[in-house]
């Protein structure tokens, strides 16, 4: 999105019409609600992808479903939530977009040139709405529609998380006097109940256990092991106070 994520609102709701003010915030924690859940899909996904549950489960659940559509489902509802905001079309459908043009009549008559004069410095940029255009694809002909002719359609999580940055940010452009956190401040420190859950996953694993449970076993898996996967049993072991292997 074309603005200074640095810029702060410089105006305050005071400006606004007496009728309107209660109309503003009603929408606002509604943007709000729904930008606090797609950032908090998103972590989850960071968590999930990051999370080595192949190499934890080593066999157990070779048919299992679990992780890959959590995985799925999670980023499905990130880009249904994107569209809901963005280009979801209907008279009475009121998206992130139309709040902003519609901000500027609820502005008093004598601060409307100078809003005005703000708001166009605040617009979706060409990549920004190229992603969104996307976005509406994928909503419509994979997620809330399924039509097998449509041409395949794709998204990366970078490219959601650009879009959720620019949501974020159009939201705080337009918000008076308030500044947004968008997760909670357990997910913020590194204390989420997510964490919590993949951690009991990782501590029960077979292969993280195997040293200390079967060393002869152990010593022929190891010298299966990359680098790279050594490096991530001894993360967890580490994290849960138990030596290195």
């Amino acid at each position: 999105m074309a603005m200074d994520r640095q810029a702060v609102n410089p105006f305050g709701e005071e400006m606004l019409k007496e009728e309107e003010r209660v109309t503003y915030r009603k929408s606002m924690d509604a943007f709000f609600e729904r930008l606090v859940e797609l950032n908090i899909d998103i972590y989850l996904l960071e968590q999930l992808l990051a999370f080595p549950y192949d190499l934890l489960a080593d066999g157990w659940t070779d048919n299992g479903f679990f992780f890959q559509l959590m995985i799925k489902n999670t980023f499905e509802a990130s880009v249904l939530l994107i569209a809901n905001m963005t280009t979801d079309q209907g008279s009475d459908v009121l998206t992130l977009p139309r709040f902003k043009n519609r901000l500027r009549q609820m502005v008093q008559t004598a601060q409307q040139t100078a809003f005005q004069e703000y708001l166009k410095g605040i617009y979706f940029d060409q990549k920004s709405r190229a992603l969104l255009e996307r976005v509406r694809n994928l909503r419509d002909t994979r997620i809330a529609h399924f039509i097998p002719a449509a041409s395949h359609e794709f998204l990366t999580l970078t490219e959601i998380k650009m879009v959720r940055d620019d949501l974020n940010a159009l939201l705080q452009a337009l918000s008076f006097d308030v500044d947004y956190i968008m997760l909670p401040f357990s997910y913020e420190s590194g204390q989420s109940d997510v964490e919590w859950a993949l951690d009991a996953i990782a501590k029960s694993s077979p292969l993280l256990m195997m040293p200390e449970q079967d060393s002869e076993r152990w010593l022929h898996r190891r010298s299966t092991l990359t680098e790279s996967e050594l490096a991530q049993l001894n993360h967890y072991r580490k994290k849960f106070g138990w030596t290195e292997i």
